[in-house]
């Protein structure tokens, strides 16, 4: 039976909301948006291809292009990925060697603020001041400097779509009670959570993955919202740290391999990989190949139709996982 490449791994519900995006941000007038969003992981966006430099039959994956905005699902969960990777190496090594008397905690603060506030994006940036203030106040003068330090991200609940923030904090004891009792003196709201990282019950990889996950649980959003949050969001840091997490070094991913003869992966582009690909019957073909012949080089190639099925030396790429479309923006580090 041919192997059959889909150009996406979205439901039809994800699709049909995209779609109501798609139309949401025409209405609005985004337009470097909507057509970000709507190439986003098309089948027909290819941009490039990671491959073995030493023959690109052992590893070939193609590397779709993607929007990168924040209230894409595709974009952000890989973002957040990312973002942990960069912060629990650090974080992980200041928590088990540092003060012996601190800890490291989840806090949430919820606010009254709501996404479909008119005035939302003032209030976000007046949100986030209030955060700053609150350990200021509670921690007193000069605390950055004491080993202490947090990590904040903001996020629109799908209940209401209000807003309320994530932090992992890092320090000496906070009292609930006096926690509440700031955040409402700063912001008229008072409902906190403060819960205990621990390696057992609720680990540092799991309050950073509270933390850094995207805006809001995006498909929940009504599309017409979807601007709205985009806008909100515009010239703002959703994530942020102070103190001793703040400036972190930036740790550098694994290097990518071909997992057949174990050179490193190289990135071809598209079109390097098509003119290889035509010389090698056997090649692996993907949506968007596109046939030597039928190229046209004044107005673009034009599709040649279904994927064709893999050949028996590489197998069923739906089984081995050894060749066909990324997972994400495969490839992507290595830019």
């Amino acid at each position: 039976m041919a192997a059959q490449i889909h150009g996406d791994d979205r439901t039809e519900l994800e699709r049909a909301w995209r779609l109501s995006v798609q139309v949401a941000f025409s209405q609005a007038g985004m337009v470097s948006e909507h057509d970000a969003w709507r190439d986003c992981q098309s089948p027909d966006s290819i941009r490039s291809y990671v491959v073995c430099p030493t023959d690109p039959a052992h590893y070939a994956k193609a590397v779709r292009y993607t929007c990168h905005l924040r209230v894409c699902p595709d974009c952000a969960r890989r973002h957040s990925a990312r973002l942990v990777m960069r912060y629990l190496p650090a974080m992980d090594v200041i928590v088990s060697t540092g003060n012996s008397a601190y800890r490291a905690r989840h806090i949430v603060l919820t606010t009254a603020v709501s996404l479909r506030d008119p005035d939302v994006s003032d209030k976000l940036r007046e949100a986030y001041s209030a955060v700053g203030k609150l350990f200021d106040r509670l921690l007193g003068r000069g605390w950055q400097s004491r080993g202490m330090g947090y990590v904040v991200a903001a996020e629109f609940g799908e209940n209401g779509l209000r807003l309320h923030f994530h932090i992992v904090f890092y320090g000496a004891w906070i009292d609930k009670k006096a926690l509440s009792r700031e955040w409402e003196a700063l912001t008229g709201f008072c409902v906190t959570y403060v819960r205990g990282i621990n390696k057992c019950r609720f680990t540092l990889r799991q309050a950073l993955g509270e933390v850094l996950k995207y805006a809001t649980k995006l498909g929940q959003v009504p599309p017409g919202l979807v601007p709205v949050l985009v806008d909100a969001l515009r010239g703002k840091r959703r994530i942020r740290s102070r103190g001793v997490f703040y400036n972190m070094p930036s740790v550098e991913p694994p290097e990518q391999t071909c997992p057949q003869c174990g050179a490193p992966l190289d990135l071809w582009t598209a079109f390097r990989y098509d003119v290889w690909a035509y010389q090698e019957p056997e090649a692996p073909r993907f949506p968007g190949w596109y046939e030597q012949s039928e190229l046209d080089w004044t107005g673009g190639n034009k599709p040649t139709g279904p994927p064709v099925a893999a050949s028996p030396a590489l197998g069923d790429p739906g089984q081995n996982g050894v060749w066909g479309l990324a997972e994400g923006d495969a490839g992507e580090e290595l830019l």
